[in-house]
């Protein structure tokens, strides 16, 4: 799993605040979905998941099931 605030601080230390303004929500949503990725609805994972490059997977950390 790639958490937001992880994601945030590869991209030159971007805070909740800038991250929130291009993403066209506010700072306390930005909190909110690093406390808890599951609270985001789909349109605001795929928002993330796009402006971060990644998937939503890893956002998630949904893993495959061993073949095995």
């Amino acid at each position: 799993m790639i958490g937001i605030a992880e994601l945030r601080a590869r991209r030159n230390k971007m805070t909740q605040a800038e991250l929130a303004k291009e993403l066209g929500t506010d700072q306390a949503n930005i909190s909110r979905w690093e406390k808890n990725p599951l609270s985001m609805n789909s349109k605001n994972l795929i928002k993330i998941a796009l402006y971060f490059n990644i998937s939503i997977d890893d956002l998630l950390g949904v893993k495959e099931k061993d073949a095995s």
